[in-house]
């Protein structure tokens, strides 16, 4: 099954989605490195980490240990470099573990789309909520906002080739001549 713009709409359509049970903090690492952990959410204003080019090779490994962690993941991919088979196979081996470690695994949801096109937006916003926010000056009328349900991105898009790359970047740069 794909993902794809409802006829004459401009926003994607998910097809896939897992709801689980309450999600818990994972086991903090002692090798973390430095960097900031991110507790995954654990009650009905789900959070999510949104994964960008989430079906290649280190993007998918990435998602299958985001979701063995208890995160709920959103995975944006084009399939330019990747299969939509690999979802069952990241779904299927998440399952598996927390499973079989009795951990409870987080939502994944998936979306074919570019993430430089227009869609990319009606995305985002499908992953925010309106929410009411005290005016910032005495006396004033409180006003309406969107706060985003994605708490972190990761970004893994990219082509493998090189030469593609340094091609597009040579030709869509003009030369100084002195």
């Amino acid at each position: 099954m794909d993902s794809r713009l409802a006829s004459g709409a401009a926003s994607p359509v998910s097809l896939f989605s897992n709801n689980s049970s309450a999600i818990t903090t994972p086991e903090p690492d002692s090798d973390n490195e430095g960097y900031a952990t991110l507790a995954p959410s654990t009650n009905a204003n789900r959070k999510y980490i949104l994964v960008l080019g989430g079906l290649g090779f280190i993007g998918s490994h990435t998602s299958l240990e985001l979701l063995k962690a208890g995160y709920s993941v959103i995975i944006v991919d084009d399939l330019s470099n990747s299969f939509h088979d690999v979802l069952s196979r990241v779904r299927t081996a998440a399952e598996t573990w927390c499973k079989a470690n009795r951990k409870p695994m987080g939502e994944i949801q998936f979306h074919k789309v570019d993430y430089r096109s227009k869609a990319m937006h009606f995305l985002l916003e499908s992953y925010s909520d309106l929410v009411t926010v005290p005016s910032e000056t005495a006396g004033g009328a409180p006003r309406l906002t969107r706060q985003s349900r994605i708490s972190g991105v990761i970004h893994f898009a990219a082509f493998k080739s090189c030469a593609r790359d340094l091609w597009n970047f040579v030709s869509k740069t003009r030369a100084v001549q002195a």
